[in-house]
């Protein structure tokens, strides 16, 4: 019996059958390499619902009308409202036909007015089109951004017109603050009319020709749309009979939440959390405090900073966040493990003097978990290693009056002003000294300090869960998981 393993049968002999220097292989080889990685349009289809049949709406001289789709070959002759529709359409100034390439001439489309009233009862938002651009054009797309549609123009194309090669610019009246076009949207209506493709073509040359699957098709139902990135030129060749119906729309990049220069949150925070920061803030000038974060991330810190994870800030985490920004105090995120904080601009870099072991510890899954802030921030595979630093965990003393918040991380001069007047008292821990001292050597040559060394003061709650991931290192030729944390820093000027 001949075996096989998965889908694909396993052959023995030579390692391939295929003559891979046979020349036209080589060229097939090299065609899909050099597109595979282009994707610069997408083109698609949308059923028009029986039930709800996309409909123009549109006004001229104080008469309004309604042209259903799909619309039949004999339409010209027999809906007054199409008649109407062209009468009203002004040819395109964009294109006049004195651009055509090797001297010939052609028709430019029809546009509609922007001055008149038009609207359908397609909805562009109902579609996941955009989604669909998101997905395959957008590969950096940022997260705290989001996309919206704007219609452009409204372009009818009879026998013998087309449009020369352009490239869409957005339009200033219709762009958000802050928003930026990425791409456009063109919807052809189920008009049946022959020619007029859609070519693309993007700036390294590559190039996509985009036939309306509607086209010349009476009674077809579904609208076809074609989507390109916004650096691409484009333009539709000759009609060679009927009609061709579009809609264009630029989409714009906008970003929102606490992302970017100005943010822009979705929500506000409530004013029990403002009246308890306003409090605080008043109460801590020239201080710079400290939150752990309490969502959870997908992240690794020995590959980002910190600060990335702004975007992705979730609960409690981003309303507090979008609160701190309302009180105008400088917001940053830091890693921080086992007493030690990295400057901002430092990713957790945990240098080893074990170089064999580098493969199996990249083959070490990273974990995230959630939890207290443990008293021991690292763990050795297979037990439990306690570990704590003097003076970077306190909490309140259970006689004191200031209920169950936390204070760690004070550095000695803040200590030794504040201990007696807020109440709180220095918690220790077991340490084990010998064990420990290696690795912090570690981490401080990571680029890591103390927050003994700091002024930044910690601010946590009793069994308080925030989100903890471990970043895997070799000490002395053992395995360790050192648990990181993310301090959530605001400095009150």
């Amino acid at each position: 019996m001949s075996s096989r393993t998965g889908i694909l049968p396993m052959r023995s002999g030579p390692y391939s059958e295929v003559d891979t220097s046979d020349a036209e292989f080589q060229r097939a080889v090299s065609r899909f390499l050099a597109v595979k990685d282009q994707t610069f349009a997408v083109s698609g289809s949308i059923p028009i619902s029986e039930t709800e049949p996309t409909t123009l709406f549109f006004r001229t001289t104080g008469i309004s009308h309604a042209l259903p789709f799909p619309l039949r070959p004999d339409a010209l002759n027999q809906l007054p409202a199409l008649n109407v529709l062209l009468a009203a359409c002004e040819p395109d100034l964009e294109e006049d036909g004195s651009d055509a390439s090797e001297g010939s001439k052609h028709d430019p489309p029809l546009v509609w007015p922007s001055k008149l009233p038009f609207s359908t009862t397609f909805d562009l938002a109902s579609h996941p089109v955009l989604d669909t651009i998101k997905m395959a054009l957008l590969n950096k797309h940022y997260p705290g951004t989001y996309l919206y549609a704007v219609r452009d123009k409204f372009e009818i194309f009879l026998a013998g017109s087309r449009t020369g090669p352009r490239q869409d610019v957005p339009k200033p009246s219709r762009i958000r603050d802050g928003s930026h076009l990425v791409a456009s949207v063109v919807i052809t209506l189920p008009v049946p009319h022959r020619g007029g493709a859609l070519v693309v073509r993007n700036p390294d040359g590559g190039e996509e020709r985009f036939y309306p699957t509607n086209q010349n098709k009476p009674g077809d139902k579904t609208l076809h749309w074609t989507a390109y990135l916004a650096d691409c030129e484009h333009e539709v060749e000759f009609v060679e009979q009927g009609c061709r119906m579009a809609m264009s729309y630029g989409v714009y990049m906008k970003s929102f939440g606490p992302a970017g220069p100005r943010p822009e949150p979705l929500f506000s925070p409530n004013e029990k959390l403002l009246g308890s920061l306003s409090a605080l803030v008043r109460l801590s000038k020239d201080r710079t405090l400290g939150v752990y974060l309490t969502g959870g991330y997908d992240c690794s810190p020995a590959d980002v900073l910190a600060d990335s994870l702004v975007p992705h800030l979730k609960c409690s985490d981003a309303t507090l966040y979008h609160a701190l920004k309302a009180f105008k105090v400088i917001v940053e995120l830091r890693w921080v493990a086992l007493g030690h904080v990295w400057p901002a601009d430092r990713t957790v870099q945990l240098k080893t003097d074990d170089f064999e072991n580098t493969a199996s510890l990249m083959r070490q899954k990273l974990s995230y978990t959630y939890g207290a802030p443990s008293k021991s921030s690292m763990h050795r595979a297979g037990r439990q290693r306690r570990r704590s630093v003097a003076g970077s965990v306190a909490s309140y003393d259970g006689s004191s009056n200031m209920g169950a918040l936390g204070i760690s991380g004070i550095g000695g001069r803040g200590r030794d002003r504040h201990s007696s007047r807020y109440g709180y008292k220095v918690a220790s821990y077991e340490v084990e000294e010998d064990e420990d001292e290696y690795l912090d050597d570690i981490i401080v040559e990571g680029g890591a300090v103390p927050l003994q060394e700091t002024n930044i003061v910690v601010l946590t709650a009793r069994d308080e869960g925030v989100f903890r991931c471990s970043v895997p290192a070799i000490s002395r030729g053992e395995l360790e998981e050192v648990q990181v944390n993310v301090l959530l820093l605001f400095y009150v000027e």
